[in-house]
């Protein structure tokens, strides 16, 4: 059986894996069905930081949601475990009830479509605003207020 596998099928095993993605029409329904990055929508950015700070993914929010710049920064000066840490005690709880209201907003977009500010009808954590920023085709959380 192994002679057979080495001589005849080893030669043959691309052409069969290329023969098994265009004749079964599930793995091409796959290939079309790609799903877009959370990132590259406002709306599913916004679920997708609610759905993280509900399941407690802190460190994975700040990662993902950070401007890069910004997120290098961070890294450089700070201890960024006690980072993540005080993140998870004050800045959570109070972040996830702005994103929760954003979500239930329309955002003012800037002329070039790549800063949306949310406007709060009244003051949350002491913020009236919520900024996000697209870079590369990505949406990130903009730190400021103003």
């Amino acid at each position: 059986m192994s002679k057979l596998f080495t001589t005849v099928l080893t030669p043959l095993f691309p052409l069969l894996l290329i023969l098994g993605v265009f004749l079964n029409p599930q793995s091409a329904s796959v290939a079309q069905e790609k799903k877009p990055h959370p990132q590259e929508q406002l709306d599913t950015t916004i679920a997708e930081m609610i759905r993280l700070l509900q399941e407690k993914e802190h460190k994975k929010l700040i990662l993902e949601f950070s401007i890069p710049e910004e997120l290098e920064v961070l890294k450089q000066t700070n201890n960024v475990d006690a980072l993540f840490d005080a993140f998870a005690k004050n800045g959570a709880p109070k972040l996830l009830n702005a994103l929760k209201k954003a979500a239930e907003l329309k955002p003012v977009m800037s002329e070039d479509g790549l800063v949306a500010e949310f406007i709060f009808p009244e003051e949350i954590n002491g913020n009236k605003k919520m900024f996000f920023k697209k870079i590369d085709k990505k949406w990130y959380l903009q730190n400021r207020t103003s």
